[in-house]
């Protein structure tokens, strides 16, 4: 949750590319946190990669209605 904290504050310092380190990282660590996938959407989606945006929206959402 610390990685998925620090990517979403860089996300927000506009710190795009060391975001999705941190959210990739933290992906790596717990690969069902929805979270991480749906901020590091953000930041891909603002480095103008579209399809790896989508991509974590289409996990983020998969995950969301998964039944645990």
């Amino acid at each position: 949750m610390a990685l998925n904290a620090r990517g979403y504050v860089r996300v927000l310092l506009r710190d795009w590319a060391r975001a999705i380190e941190d959210l990739d990282q933290a992906i790596r660590l717990n690969p069902s946190y929805g979270n991480a996938y749906q901020i590091r959407a953000i930041a891909r989606r603002s480095l103008g990669d579209a399809p790896g945006a989508a991509a974590d929206v289409r996990k983020s959402l998969q995950l969301a209605t998964e039944v645990h």
